[in-house]
């Protein structure tokens, strides 16, 4: 999007992106790439939330989305188990 100009709606999208999994690995790129935007649009107080993007673009991933796959993973087996339908390869 904002290769095409729409950069209004590729910002709140990427912001959406560091909202919902903060310290993901999706998230952490939308920082980055914010921080790019930021920089390149260069209005009054870019400079600021560019840095603070930048900062956040730096951070390590979080295992957080490792965590949501092996609940689901457990939820699966589990329901499986529950259901007699488990069985091991």
């Amino acid at each position: 999007l904002y290769q095409l100009g729409r950069t209004s709606e590729a910002i709140r999208i990427l912001n959406t992106a560091t909202e919902k999994r903060p310290g993901a690995e999706g998230a952490i790129y939308s920082h980055k790439l914010l921080a790019k935007i930021y920089k390149e649009k260069a209005e009054p107080g870019d400079s600021e939330v560019a840095e603070f993007h930048n900062n956040e673009g730096n951070q390590p991933v979080t295992a957080i989305e490792w965590l949501l796959v092996v609940k689901t993973i457990i939820l699966v087996v589990e329901s499986h188990v529950s259901a007699n339908t488990y069985s091991w390869p």
